[in-house]
């Protein structure tokens, strides 16, 4: 819970605190995947961006993180697989990515 309190230390609303612990509880994960999340020896310090984040995962929308390097995206990243207790899996992109490096093959 050191996440949560960061997150109130920050001012984050409480009625999204409530929500992100309304989700925790609805979407349980398998203990198979609990190694996938993230625990945070730092934090990304950024009320209105992490409430953005936060509101925007809730609704059930995506977030692209963009930017140079050492912006805090990765760590962002870190904390919102903290914060909802889901697994994480890492994908890097270059600019010689495109859609045919990702397909299939059945």
């Amino acid at each position: 819970m050191e996440i949560i309190k960061n997150l109130r230390k920050q001012g984050i609303s409480e009625s999204l605190i409530k929500d992100i612990l309304y989700f925790r509880k609805y979407y349980s994960l398998d203990e198979e995947l609990k190694y996938r999340i993230t625990k945070s020896n730092t934090y990304f310090y950024g009320k209105d961006i992490l409430s953005m984040c936060i509101s925007s995962i809730l609704e059930g929308e995506n977030i692209l993180l963009s930017g140079p390097k050492a912006t805090g995206k990765n760590l962002l990243a870190d904390n919102l697989s903290e914060i909802f207790q889901r697994p994480q899996w890492n994908t890097s992109f270059h600019i010689n990515t495109d859609s045919s490096t990702f397909s299939l093959r059945l």
